[in-house]
């Protein structure tokens, strides 16, 4: 069996190339579009933080 060499690796990136771009391209856009029809929340929580002052009696 034939060892590849970079250029044949270049070669079939070059050959494929539109079908690499089309799914560079078209996954993402799918998962941007897709994702946020199906998403529900399932958790909602709310916090309050309450902040006292406090005065520091120094040099009494």
């Amino acid at each position: 069996m034939k060892e590849l060499t970079f250029r044949d690796y270049l070669r079939i990136i070059r050959k494929r190339k539109w079908w690499i771009i089309a799914f560079m391209v078209i996954i993402p856009l799918a998962v941007i579009f897709v994702t946020p029809q199906h998403y529900t929340p399932i958790y909602e929580a709310e916090t309050t933080i309450e902040l006292w002052a406090v005065k520091l009696l120094v040099g009494r």
